[in-house]
Order: C-alpha cells, then sequence, then structure tokens
C-alpha cells in the first residue's frame, strides 16, 4: 500500500504531488467505499449512453440525464469528503445518493460556476474570431490567467462546501491565497493524466470498430467505445474530487482560518 505523506504545517507551501500521492494512497484504501459511491451514477450515465444508442425517446433520455447529473452531485460530495477526512475517514454515514440538503446544492452551484469559466471564454473566443478585432481578443488573452486562477479558487470553495465549512467562500478564498498556481498544478496534472488514460481507452476501443461484421456490429463498437470513456471519465472525476478533498486538508493546516475551530 501506498504511504501517506507528511502532514503540512502552517506556513507551507502546498505540495502538488503529496496531494496526489496521498488520493491515490485513499483511493487504494477506500476503493470499495469510492466505487460505492460512485456506482449509482455510473449506472444512469451509462443507461443514458445505451438509452441513446437503442433510440429511445428525448424524454427517457433526459430522466437518465437529470437524475445522473443529480447523483453526480451527491457523488462528488461524498468524494470530497473521503479526502478532507483523510486517513480512516468516513463520508457519511447514510451515504445516501439522493440526498438533498444545503451542502448538495451549495456543490452544485460551485460546480456550475466552474463549468461557467470555460464555457464563457469558449463563447467569447468564438465572438473575437467572427468580428477579428485584435484589441478585445488582446484583453482576453490576458483576462486568461486571472480566470484560470478564480476557477481554481472555485474549486476550493467546492470543496469547502462539501465539506459543510460554515463560510465556504470567504474560507476557500482564503485558503487559496498563495498556492493559485499550485492548485492550477494540481488541476494541470490531473487533466493531463485523463487525457492520456482518454487515448488509451480510444485507441482501445475503436479496434473494434475495423472488426465489425455487416449487421449493425459497428454500432456495438461504437456503444463500447462510448461505455469505456463514461467509465474513465467517472473514475478520473472521482480521483480529481477526493484530490480537492486532499487539498483542502492540507490547506486548512498551512492557512489556518479563524472559523475553522468551529467546523
Amino acid at each position: 500500500m501506498l504511504s501517506q505523506s507528511p502532514p503540512s504545517r502552517p506556513g507551507d507551501k502546498l505540495p502538488v504531488f503529496a496531494v496526489l500521492t496521498d488520493t491515490a494512497t485513499l483511493l487504494q484504501a477506500h476503493a470499495r467505499l469510492v466505487l460505492t459511491i460512485t456506482l449509482p451514477t455510473a449506472v444512469m450515465m451509462l443507461g443514458a449512453t445505451l438509452a441513446e444508442a437503442a433510440g429511445t425517446s428525448d424524454f427517457v433520455q433526459q430522466v437518465f440525464f437529470i437524475v445522473g447529473l443529480w447523483l453526480g452531485v451527491g457523488a462528488t460530495v461524498q468524494q470530497v469528503r473521503v479526502g478532507a477526512f483523510g486517513p480512516g475517514g468516513v463520508p457519511d454515514p447514510k451515504n445516501d445518493p439522493f440526498r438533498v440538503g444545503k451542502r448538495e446544492v451549495q456543490v452544485f452551484l460551485a460546480m456550475l460556476a466552474i463549468l461557467a469559466l470555460p464555457l464563457g471564454m469558449t463563447h467569447l473566443a468564438a465572438q473575437q474570431a467572427g468580428t477579428g478585432t485584435g484589441a478585445s481578443s488582446l484583453i482576453l488573452l490576458l483576462a486568461s490567467p486571472l480566470l484560470l486562477l478564480l476557477g481554481m479558487r472555485l474549486f476550493v470553495i467546492m470543496a469547502a462546501c462539501a465539506c459543510d465549512h460554515p463560510d465556504p467562500i470567504r474560507a476557500g478564498w482564503h485558503y487559496g491565497q498563495g498556492n493559485s498556481w499550485r492548485l492550477a498544478g494540481i488541476a494541470l496534472l490531473i487533466s493531463i493524466t485523463f487525457m492520456l488514460i482518454l487515448m488509451v481507452v480510444l485507441a482501445f476501443a475503436t479496434g473494434f470498430a475495423p472488426k465489425a461484421a455487416e449487421g449493425g456490429v459497428a454500432t456495438v463498437g461504437t456503444v463500447i467505445a462510448q461505455c469505456l470513456v463514461t467509465i474513465a471519465q467517472l473514475a478520473v472525476t472521482a480521483f480529481a474530487n477526493m484530490a480537492w478533498g486532499v487539498t483542502l486538508r492540507r490547506l486548512i493546516s498551512i492557512r489556518p482560518h479563524r472559523i475553522d475551530t468551529e467546523v
């Protein structure tokens, strides 16, 4: 089993690689628990993929998507709590995937804010490409690092929401001070890992298509590829959520907040 890295102390810098190794250690120790947390979301997401492949009605596909989305919020909460509580931690005694409470709503809103940043950037970039104004494009380029740092703070705020912090926005902003680029490094390494896994999965899955015989077997190969991509995405997302929980735990040790004693 992987060993846990030494805990952080006040004034330390956020150790990027220690966060990732701690997350891998926790994932190894709580593999069955993480699988149980993620399984309802996986069932809904795979169900949505199969429903689309089967050509079912839009209503059925939307039901799978909406239920899967909310179960994903619950899974995110529990996965973050596994990382934040550390070795031996239990995310929630009941572990109810359909729980609707304050923490789930806050995490959902934080996730929407995180998704809004890249989507907004993409939309603005498309508009600037259409107009061809160089000054606006330069402003957008200069604003990109600021938006990146804002996104990293939002990840910490999301983790604080998942852990029932009494003041997640202010505390999350406080924790990120002095470690913004290290937070970006964690996100970058996880993203690179996901891209590598995705390339391997796609290379393996596309092998089904050339071997397809007549009668729609190629469609089966496409569905298998989509299911493998979904499983890989869920696995990397679970790791990332746990990593943000570990990050929050270490940031609290590095930059204690005056209300941490109330948590």
